[in-house]
């Protein structure tokens, strides 16, 4: 884990991108907009999945209800501490787990609606019965996960792999606790994008250096599902035709 703090990275990110010169410190107003900088960088890397070094496993137990809140102060919690989980625009993945057999439950995996589009043709929303299907409705600061089917009550509980958000930055003090290979990308992406607020050119060989940082946690934080073909194209042991758009 880094033992860095945000006002050692900055010092050193300035003198790395041209700004200031050995011996010389970043004043408060220049530590305050490289820490802006900063911060909408982490704002754009929480929104990838590969730039996410963790997922977390929330639950929620069916309460019965068409829809379930997830987000701050929402119904969802952590699977391991039981907290809250934080601000959630994307649901990874979704299993029930039923409560069927007590002394060992049962995880079925849910089919994840990606549009509302699609969401809408469902005719019947509030069919009470086992779960297959689940759209997330993403909004801020809760979003909000619709089952399909409904179960009831008390008859199982509902897992979202969600991501980790990565931190925003509050103060310039308190030591970076990040993954090791987060540093390098923290260092140079910084770098980048400081130069144009001291209407500095671009700078390739720090492009470089920052493209192969970030490749590095990309690669790292890398889990490529393995690849199902959808059971309407599968054809039951029957062989797809091409041409005829039929199985035989």
């Amino acid at each position: 884990m880094s033992v860095l703090t945000p006002v050692d990275m900055i010092r050193s990110v300035l003198r790395d991108a041209g700004v200031n010169g050995v011996g010389q410190y970043p004043n408060a107003e220049d530590n305050n907009d490289a820490l802006i900088r900063w911060n909408l960088m982490l704002g754009e890397w929480a929104a990838e999945r590969w730039m996410c070094f963790h997922l977390i496993d929330a639950t929620c137990t069916a309460t019965g209800g068409q829809s379930y809140s997830v987000g701050p102060g929402g119904q969802f919690v952590s699977a391991t501490t039981a907290e809250p989980v934080g601000y959630v625009d994307r649901i990874e993945a979704a299993f029930w787990r039923s409560y069927s057999n007590p002394a060992q439950p049962v995880d079925y995996p849910l089919r994840m609606i990606e549009a509302r589009e699609d969401w809408n043709e469902i005719a019947v929303k509030n069919v009470a019965t086992w779960p297959m299907y689940a759209f997330f409705d993403s909004d801020t600061p809760l979003g909000y996960f619709w089952p399909w089917a409904v179960p009831a009550a008390g008859t199982g509980e509902f897992h979202l792999s969600i991501r980790v958000q990565l931190q925003q930055i509050s103060d310039l003090t308190t030591p970076l606790l990040v993954p090791q290979a987060y540093q390098a990308a923290m260092f140079y992406g910084l770098a980048v994008r400081v130069r144009p607020m001291y209407q500095l050119p671009a700078d390739p060989q720090l492009e470089r250096l920052a493209a192969g940082a970030l490749a590095v946690v990309k690669a790292n934080n890398a889990q490529i599902p393995r690849m199902r073909m959808p059971p309407i194209l599968q054809g039951y042991g029957a062989r797809y035709n091409i041409y005829s758009d039929t199985f035989r």
